[in-house]
């Protein structure tokens, strides 16, 4: 999704997509003179009330409040869900995410979607493949089970 149509050229050739904003690797960029971090560090250091961390991961959240805005304008769901890693850093990425989509997002009788944290963790999209990958073999007869 285009963010920003003058950003930065993004791996797929076009400017300013999501990833280019939020992606792990721009993240640890954006900290280098933190040293060597992961995005679990990121996160462990934001809530220890580092300034830099901090700000990285709010930034973040608003990018994509923006997006989910985007969506939301298109197809108006009742709640958004967000999983991954990312998501682990909790109200610092969620809260400026819910304010950017408060912002944009057209209004309505309801009111902008609520914006929560998965259930499953940063590993919800991992299980959710799984479990869909388990549901075709069974439909195809692939585990020896009828459905």
């Amino acid at each position: 999704m285009t963010i920003d149509e003058n950003g930065p050229i993004c791996r797929c050739g076009n400017r300013g997509c999501l990833e280019t904003f939020v992606g792990s690797t721009v993240l640890l960029g954006m900290l280098a003179g933190h040293g060597h971090m992961s995005l679990a560090d990121i996160i462990t250091q934001a809530e220890q009330g580092d300034p830099g961390c901090r700000r990285v991961l709010y930034d973040a959240g608003q990018y994509l409040g923006v997006a989910t805005a985007n969506l939301c304008n298109l197809v108006d769901p009742e709640i958004v869900v967000v999983g991954g890693q990312l998501a682990e850093a909790g109200e610092i990425l969620l809260g400026p995410m819910r304010t950017a989509l408060e912002q944009r997002t057209l209004p309505s009788a309801q009111g902008p979607p609520a914006v929560v944290p998965a259930a499953l963790g940063a590993w919800a999209e991992c299980r959710g493949a799984l479990s869909v990958a388990l549901d075709l073999a069974r439909a195809n007869g692939a585990l020896g089970v009828t459905v």
